[in-house]
């Protein structure tokens, strides 16, 4: 699955977490890098409703759904009342340092009926990640976003970045090896002087719909070998193929110990799930 798994994200690497409060927390607060990806869980909520607002240049700014999926955020809170936010390392209000360097700073309002007023907690995370790959997408469940090396456009150094909401407008379904993607193709042309370069940023992720299959034992998982929307090329070469939950990487001893299944064969890439498994979304 590499890069491409919705939350199957890479590897814990090392940050510098800051959270300050007005008081103790009530609840739990604790944020990771994980790849390209930075997770902040808060939790349990306890009925209470969160609200979640990105801070730059000292003004908060408040992550509606519309902004959220432009920019590179998305939550989900799973059945113990615990959320899980999740931010692309170069969202649009990250402080992008060489595009090795990334920290980015939310401001969580917790409110709702049973509590007496509200309380409010600022989290600030700096993540490093410098094992770009050449072509880096994230299939989220709000959004795509795919980075190409080598290239510099709006607020980043060495790569062009591009990211889309699944439903917008110049989306399509493709399907690939039986597999329904949505996709989103587009090319950007750099010219200087005599010289024009046509740079290819293409995504593609596929449907859960299409993808997920269920029987009474196990959840079965399927994503095509060879993404025809994105390779052009006959002569393909799989690298890697990792899984993970909620983000994390999960290590092949984890993956047995859990009863997971991860194969490959000459058309797609498969996991399975028991049913009741530990974890929970993939």
């Amino acid at each position: 699955m590499g890069r491409l798994v919705e939350l199957g994200w890479f590897i814990l690497l090392m940050a510098v977490v800051n959270i300050e409060a007005q008081k103790k927390p009530s609840i739990n607060i604790g944020s990771q890098c994980l790849g390209n990806i930075m997770r902040v869980n808060v939790g349990p909520l306890g009925g209470n409703l969160l609200e979640v607002a990105v801070v730059i240049n000292n003004s908060a700014i408040l992550l509606t759904p519309s902004l959220a999926s432009q920019c590179g955020f998305s939550m989900k809170i799973d059945q113990l009342g615990n959320a899980m936010i999740y931010a692309s390392l170069q969202n649009c209000f990250a402080q992008n340092v060489e595009d090795k360097v990334f920290t980015t700073t939310l401001n969580l309002r917790l409110h709702g009926n049973q509590m007496v007023e509200d309380e409010l907690y600022q989290v600030a995370e700096t993540c490093q990640y410098t094992t770009w790959a050449s072509r880096e997408i994230v299939c989220d469940r709000s959004y795509m976003e795919v980075s190409r090396n080598g290239y510099g456009i709006t607020n980043t150094a060495t790569r062009l970045v591009l990211r889309s909401p699944k439903a917008s407008p110049e989306t399509y379904i493709q399907n690939v090896a039986e597999v329904p993607m949505t996709v989103l193709r587009t090319s950007v042309i750099f010219e200087k002087k005599w010289l024009a370069t046509q740079i290819d940023a293409a995504i593609a992720c596929p449907t859960l719909e299409g993808s997920v299959s269920f029987t009474l034992n196990t959840i079965t998982w399927f994503l095509p070998r060879h993404i025809d929307p994105l390779i052009y090329s006959g002569q393909f070469k799989l690298l890697e193929v990792h899984m993970g939950v909620d983000g994390q990487r999960l290590e092949p001893p984890e993956i047995a110990a859990r009863r997971y299944s991860l194969t490959v064969n000459d058309v797609y890439i498969i996991v399975e799930i028991p049913i009741g498994a530990v974890g929970r979304l993939l």
